[in-house]
């Protein structure tokens, strides 16, 4: 019988997503605490991530681009500038709930677009972390701020489409597409880099952002994704939003509710036992062989 190898590839994947994941849950608050506009702050956000990138691609002047790369980067820029937006026009709970739509749209899509096989459990893991979402984010869903979840409900709809399009491309990882949507974001946000000065404090938060919030955990979401599929990388992404009001507690000390805890605890439930049950499966597989 086989031991479980640390050296597994999927296993190092699925590491480097949970602290992608934890990187990504950083935004929220920063985002609400910096006194710029938000197409400023994604635009400034994007151009920190991008040099983080230019270690990973060699020389960015020969990108080797396809329709695809191009619609992933696309897809890349809808998504974190309409984040930014949406965090600042509606609600935080709000915002993280309708961006995390998205295994909706990967779970309609992977079949048809990528061939992936859904099993049973995901569907299931799918429908128990939405509930466990809508739990966690109840007390401060609002009907106010509407212009902003228009926005956050197509951020989710571009954040799928990323994931989708990553497993797609045909290259050893998506660094380039990302690369690029970083270079593209920087570029059509620049003209609201001039309406404001910009304090030495949101200066240190843009540059957190950038470097820490999206640049080091998009690289690490571009090598992971090569061996998780799409549907189980948009279900242990879904954690972002769940280990987001620790930023919130340790910055604000305020506690969440006991009924978002109730959903966090459903969200992290479900998924844990996703990979259980999983890896009960493969070991099972592995014992069979032997």
């Amino acid at each position: 019988m086989r031991k479980l190898d640390p050296n597994n590839p999927k296993l190092k994947a699925t590491f480097l997503l949970l602290l992608t994941a934890l990187l990504w849950s950083t935004g929220g608050i920063l985002i609400k605490l910096i006194n710029l506009d938000p197409i400023a702050i994604a635009g400034f956000r994007s151009l920190f991530a991008a040099i983080i990138f230019l270690p990973f691609i060699g020389n960015p002047f020969k990108l080797k681009l396809n329709k695809l790369k191009i619609l992933c980067a696309l897809c890349y820029v809808g998504n974190v500038t309409l984040i930014v937006v949406a965090t600042k026009y509606t609600t935080a709970a709000n915002a993280i709930l309708l961006q995390y739509t998205a295994p909706i749209y990967v779970t309609l899509f992977s079949a048809s677009f990528l061939g992936e096989r859904i099993s049973k459990r995901e569907y299931i893991t799918v429908i128990g972390v939405l509930i466990g979402m809508v739990l966690f984010a109840y007390d401060g869903l609002t009907n106010k701020g509407m212009f902003g979840n228009v926005l956050a409900m197509l951020s989710g709809m571009f954040f799928a489409g990323i994931i989708l399009l990553s497993k797609k491309i045909d290259t050893s990882s998506p660094i380039e597409p990302l690369f690029l949507g970083n270079l593209l974001t920087a570029l059509l946000c620049s003209p609201f880099f001039f309406t404001q000065s910009v304090s030495t404090n949101d200066f240190r938060m843009l540059l957190v952002l950038g470097v820490f919030q999206l640049g080091i955990p998009y690289v690490l979401y571009a090598f992971a994704i090569r061996y998780i599929s799409a549907i189980q990388t948009s279900l242990i992404t879904t954690l972002e939003p769940i280990l987001n009001p620790i930023w919130v507690f340790l910055v604000t000390s305020e506690l969440p509710s006991p009924l978002s805890l109730a959903g966090g605890l459903i969200v992290i439930s479900f998924i844990a036992s996703n990979y259980i049950l999983l890896g009960i499966r493969h070991h099972k597989a592995q014992f069979v062989e032997t």
